[in-house]
């Protein structure tokens, strides 16, 4: 048969249970109780208290399988009038433990009715069975993780990336308006003037009105308008 050593550290963040009053805020009274197969241990309970601290210590003498045994972590409110109720609880496989070396978890507590119940930190130290430490580890499903020093949030930088150039379309450009010139028009063609022909002098026609020639370059004179002229013979 095996020996285990759990020591349940402290709580941190758990669910308050209790109502508070006019006076105080609300509050749980937590208790842990830890239990491997039918054998289980039970802390102190620390009242009005969401970050207890126990610092206890619990041995297992009595581990037949460490194979397919776990080691279980219940928390819960302890109520004076009514039942206890039960903040969360989480568990580990024996089968992860490495033999004789002291290992630090930090767990979440799980529960049905919220989605964060806080977590609980405790240590376990296999004697007699587990894992050799010259040996790999085990490859198992444990969401839980050893407990690490907290260090100081620094800014990671990351690399500039550089963003692709986005193309535009070329912006239109309204083309130049040029000053549009006059259409030159060709004057009309001016009628070509027929040379003056030479008109027979005035003459006395037989007929009793006058014939009138123009001649150029003198000046004509012409018969009044009121001119009678003498009737055609009969």
């Amino acid at each position: 048969m095996g020996i285990l050593k759990v020591t349940v550290v402290c709580a941190n963040n758990l669910v308050a249970k209790d109502e508070g009053g006019l006076f105080s805020r609300p509050s749980s009274d937590p208790y842990v109780i830890v239990r491997v197969g039918m054998t289980q241990y039970k802390t102190t309970t620390k009242y009005k208290n969401l970050n207890p601290s126990y610092n206890e210590t619990f041995i297992f003498s009595n581990i037949y399988d460490p194979s397919r045994e776990i080691v279980s972590f219940e928390v819960y409110d302890y109520d004076r009038a009514s039942k206890d109720d039960f903040i969360g609880s989480v568990s580990l496989p024996l089968s992860t433990f490495i033999k004789g070396k002291l290992q630090r978890y930090v767990l979440n507590l799980g529960s049905s009715k919220y989605s964060n119940a806080g977590t609980i930190v405790v240590e376990c130290l296999a004697e007699d069975f587990g894992i050799p430490q010259t040996g790999q580890p085990m490859q198992t499903n444990v969401t839980c993780q050893p407990q690490q020093q907290q260090q100081p949030m620094m800014q990671q930088q990351y690399p500039m990336q550089q963003q692709p150039q986005q193309m535009y379309p070329p912006i239109y450009q309204q083309p130049t308006m040029h000053q549009q010139q006059p259409y030159y028009q060709q004057p009309p063609m001016m009628p070509q003037c027929q040379p003056f022909q030479q008109m027979p002098q005035q003459q006395q026609h037989s007929m009793g009105y006058i014939q009138q020639t123009y001649i150029p370059g003198q000046q004509q004179q012409y018969p009044p308008y009121f001119q009678q002229y003498p009737p055609p013979p009969a």
